[in-house]
């Protein structure tokens, strides 16, 4: 106590425990010397300059409390006396202020302390004398587990670890998360608060591999994952987030303890979630590359380094930054509005350049915390074990299970489709497609056959385009395997096979004998059309012949009649 500024205490301390010491042992000794107790303790207080009555405190004291007990209060009272509160109004101002609505000062004054006085018959105290008493008597963790809810109390007060940076090594442990930048830049036109997905190096708090994006997803993660293992190695284990984009299939996949936890799982824990074994968190892409996974707890920011490198470095540069939006409403500034509004904001690409060079500056002349060098400097030393480049493409396709629709293939609002596909519409393939090269992506058939599909374009209303003529070839070749496939699976079976109930066989004897009826009826059809016809053919004939006959007569009485007038003119003359 004397160290701390409490001489006064311990001399108090010192001087009470000799006390309850001498009073305990003359009191022992009461039975051979005669004395009553009331004596002894007036004796022993006597020497000590205080009262019998205190002395017995004291020594109560000790017996129900121990030693400490005996350590004066002054100035160390945890609980104050309030002569214009009583204790009763004391419990209900604390239980008002301790309810999760959050109640003011002003507020429980009103409510609690006003009516309460005004039942009793007395008069309230002091407005501020409220306040003194509310900032005395409670704590800022009573605050937070009260007042504000259980995550804020374990985000600002539950107990944590501090982690020793020289146990881990260079490139031993990476952590990864996204962050929602405090700037607006431009893209298309139009103002957008970019992300960015980072990858840090715990040892020296470096940035290895970054992604900058519209909205972070597990493409990404899969670039921003591949620009550090091809930079500075493969680590040795990747502490990652939870969020749906790390845990994804392409990226390593969900970790058994967030999909639905059994008894096997949690082991020795009884609680979830818990921390399992690496062997249920690893997925094909670190599997291969040796790398142990590690997925960071739900509403645990704090549990991830790489939270208070995020925090570091937008110090560093965002309110630097035209279009800087601030963390909250508080901090946003005025200015930002006319900054939207008259477009003095970087462009998506002018951000990239400027966001690239404050990462390198960061690595090249930053010491973070304790630690005693750059990550450039550190990882100088740092022999890297950089895989094949086209190998973790491969590791890092984007693998999906679709169904072959009559218009190929849709990903990501992009169109595949290949005459090779028209024979597997309705089916169910795999796909695999690198986040690199989006215009191809490799299909596996059920039958194991690989296909490398080209993305077209979509039909254009007003005329004959490459999208149709894509559906040309694919139709084509629909009806070429439709034709082949038939012909092979014919002649294997017989009629009786095909047709057990002889129903097919009585319905095709019917049709025939219809055909056959239909064919004689065309044949006496056929017969009386012809007969028809020479009947209409000889009434042609005979009217021909009686209109020759007609014409004739006419023909000689027109003679007889021209050659009588010839003869009247003749007698004439």
């Amino acid at each position: 106590m004397r160290e701390f500024g409490m001489a006064r205490h311990a001399q108090e301390y010192e001087r009470r425990s000799a006390a309850v010491a001498e009073a305990r042992s003359r009191l022992s000794r009461t039975r051979t010397t005669k004395r009553t107790k009331g004596q002894v303790w007036a004796e022993v207080a006597g020497l000590y300059n205080t009262k019998a009555r205190t002395l017995q405190r004291w020594d109560q004291t000790l017996r129900d409390a121990g030693p400490v007990a005996l350590v004066p209060t002054w100035g160390l009272a945890l609980r104050r006396r309030y002569r214009s509160i009583p204790e009763e109004l004391q419990g209900k101002i604390l239980e008002a202020w301790s309810d999760y609505t959050c109640r003011t000062a002003r507020q429980i004054y009103r409510t609690i302390v006003v009516p309460w006085c005004q039942h009793m018959g007395t008069d309230p105290p002091c407005y501020r004398t409220v306040c003194v008493f509310l900032d005395r008597e409670t704590r800022p963790i009573e605050d937070a587990a009260f007042r504000k809810g259980p995550r804020a109390f374990k985000a600002n007060f539950a107990a944590k670890v501090v982690r020793d940076i020289e146990s881990a090594e260079i490139n031993q442990v990476w952590c990864a998360d996204h962050r929602l930048m405090d700037v607006m830049v431009l893209l298309e036109g139009k103002p957008k608060r970019p992300w960015v997905t980072m990858i840090a190096d715990v040892r020296t708090a470096g940035f290895v591999g970054y992604r900058l994006s519209v909205m972070p997803c597990a493409a990404t993660v899969a670039h921003a994952v591949r620009s550090a293992i091809l930079s500075v190695g493969v680590p040795g284990v990747f502490y990652r987030d939870n969020g749906r984009e790390f845990t994804a299939k392409r990226v390593g996949g969900k970790p058994a303890r967030l999909r639905k936890p059994t008894k096997k799982d949690l082991g020795e824990h009884t609680r979830w979630p818990a921390t399992l074994p690496a062997e249920l968190e690893g997925g094909d892409l670190w599997g291969a590359l040796g790398v142990e996974v590690r997925t960071s707890l739900p509403y645990h920011a704090w549990s991830k380094p790489i939270e208070s490198f995020f925090g570091a470095l937008s110090r560093m540069f965002e309110n630097l930054i035209p279009g800087y939006t601030g963390r909250d409403a508080k901090q946003k500034p005025e200015v930002l509005a006319k900054h939207l509004a008259e477009g003095k904001l970087l462009t998506w690409e002018q951000f990239e350049e400027v966001f690239g060079r404050i990462v390198a500056e960061w690595n090249t002349g930053h010491c973070c915390g304790e630690r005693t060098e750059t990550p450039a400097a550190a990882y100088e030393r740092h022999e890297a074990r950089i895989p094949d480049a086209r190998a973790l493409d491969v590791l890092l396709q984007d693998v999906r299970e679709v169904k072959v629709r009559p218009h190929g293939i849709k990903l990501d609002g992009r169109l595949y489709h290949c005459e090779q596909l028209g024979p597997w519409v309705g089916a169910s393939v795999t796909v695999r497609r690198d986040p690199g090269e989006p215009e191809w992506i490799t299909v596996y058939t059920p039958d194991a056959e690989v296909l490398a599909v080209r993305e077209i374009p979509k039909a254009d209303h007003r005329g004959f385009g490459p999208a149709n003529e894509v559906a040309k070839r694919v139709e084509r070749a629909q009806r070429v395997y439709l034709t082949d496939t038939r012909k092979e699976r014919t002649g294997f079976c017989t009629e009786a096979e095909l047709d057990p109930t002889g129903a097919f066989r009585m319905v095709q004897e019917r049709l025939a004998t219809e055909v056959t009826l239909r064919q004689a009826q065309g044949k006496q059809l056929e017969a009386a059309a012809g007969e028809a016809e020479r009947q209409l053919e000889a009434r042609e004939r005979a009217a021909e012949d009686t209109e020759d006959e007609g014409r004739k007569a006419l023909r000689a009485r027109g003679r007889r009649l021209v050659k009588e007038r010839e003869e009247r003119r003749g007698l004439s003359a």
